[in-house]
């Protein structure tokens, strides 16, 4: 039996919520639901810039699951979540089992995890571009490419890394701001 993207959403939150008041993994024990809900619709300025055919998509540093478990909700992506702190990474499993989302998590450091590569790596709020892009290459595919939310600091950023050799560093508008959202990929 399907559930619809609402209920999901909504349990989800409630997910959010619970582990973190019971385990203090973040401050989401004390967000609001208007507060989430808008994290969660921040993270969905990604969902228009994905590879068509998307299948599986790989997430680095996953956290409390933004930006790929509410990306999984409106697609229905197999996620790949790559997040080194385990109760981070229970909670993780238990979202995707509660919400009957496809995928697996990996309990180990970015550098450490071994994953064939996909069309498509995401973050959010794990490390400056400058740190981020050489974490996220060996994942993405020679088609693919990594979409990254980035802030305030996103300008300062984009100078830094520039002048990649080999690499296409695009910043992309988003109905969101501040957030903003960077596009990597390969020179074609």
């Amino acid at each position: 039996m399907s559930v619809s993207r609402e209920t999901q959403r909504g349990r989800y939150i409630s997910l959010l919520r619970r582990w973190g008041a019971a385990l203090n993994l973040t401050a989401t024990n004390s967000a609001s639901e208007v507060a989430l809900n808008t994290l969660i619709d921040d993270c969905l300025c990604i969902v228009p810039h994905l590879p068509p055919g998307l299948d599986r998509l790989i997430d680095l540093g996953t956290g409390q699951g933004f930006p790929a478990i509410p990306i999984a909700i409106e697609t229905g992506v197999v996620l790949d979540l790559v997040e080194a702190d385990r109760r981070k990474a229970a909670f993780l499993t238990t979202t995707l089992a509660t919400l009957g989302l496809r995928g697996h998590v990996h309990t180990s450091r970015i550098e450490a995890t071994a994953l064939p590569p996909a069309e498509c790596v995401t973050a959010r709020a794990l490390a400056p571009l400058s740190a981020l892009i050489p974490l996220a290459q060996p994942f993405i595919s020679a088609t693919g490419c990594g979409l990254f939310l980035k802030g305030a600091s996103v300008e300062a950023e984009l100078a830094q890394v520039a002048a990649r050799s080999g690499l296409l560093i695009e910043r992309l508008p988003t109905d969101r701001p501040p957030s903003c959202l960077v596009k990597v990929s390969a020179l074609r």
